[in-house]
């Protein structure tokens, strides 16, 4: 009986450090993938909160710019993990208005390395 519970216990014991070395060889592509999705999900609900078309398109633009930059290194992680933590904060009370708006798409005009659009 002792020796089974042995080779169970090291057969868990292989299992759990094998998928601890798996997930530590991936964690750039699991970190990645976490970070796709969020901004994915803040993306559609900007462009949801955008009133003219134009505009939607100018802010997947934006968000397309922010993905090629966090891709080449030229945005640290930590950067769209303050842009999550506004947008979260933003959408605290499940609306975004147009001042919280404003201060995400300055912070996405920042991130994506381009001008902010002055309104006319």
């Amino acid at each position: 009986m002792k020796r089974i519970l042995l080779i169970v216990a090291a057969v868990v014991g292989v299992v759990v450090l094998a998928g601890a070395v798996i997930l530590y060889a991936n964690k750039d592509r699991i970190a990645g993938y976490a970070i796709d999705r969020t901004l994915a999900a803040v993306e559609t609900q900007i462009t949801r909160h955008v009133p003219d078309a134009a505009e939607r398109d100018s802010v997947k633009a934006e968000f397309s710019l922010l993905h090629k930059r966090l891709q080449e290194g030229k945005v640290s992680v930590s950067e769209v993990r303050d842009f999550a933590a506004l947008f979260y904060m933003s959408t605290k009370d499940e609306t975004l208005d147009s001042a919280e708006v404003g201060k995400l798409m300055e912070r996405l005009h920042r991130l994506a390395g381009t001008p902010p659009q002055l309104d006319h």
